[in-house]
């Protein structure tokens, strides 16, 4: 994917601060949410200066670690650059992830 097709396909560009990493195992697919400080929007509208972006993947409810190929994974007071689409009000989550490899697996924590 160009980097023109990734700014088209995207309805939100951000730049901003990892300000807190959470995992969130109350749904049947675990999920990493992380809070990020906008600190330029560079296309879209967020509306808040702080957004969370949920990236599939992450603890699970009995304790395994589901990991997906391609899937970001940011740490704490990163600078990012993020190319978003949103899921709804201040969630958001990665246009398009890159394919290191295929597939995902669960790891024992």
């Amino acid at each position: 994917m160009t980097d023109h097709t990734l700014m088209d396909q995207s309805e939100i560009i951000i730049a901003g601060i990892i300000n807190s990493i959470e995992q969130d195992t109350t749904s049947s697919h675990p999920q990493t949410l992380f809070s990020v400080l906008v600190t330029e929007t560079l296309k879209g509208t967020t509306h808040q200066n702080e957004i969370i972006v949920a990236i599939p993947g992450g603890l699970a409810q009995n304790g395994m670690y589901l990991k997906i190929a391609g899937a970001p994974r940011f740490s704490l007071h990163e600078e990012v650059l993020l190319f978003l689409d949103s899921l709804d009000d201040n969630f958001y989550t990665i246009t398009q992830f890159i394919p290191a490899e295929a597939g995902s697996q669960f790891c024992a924590n």
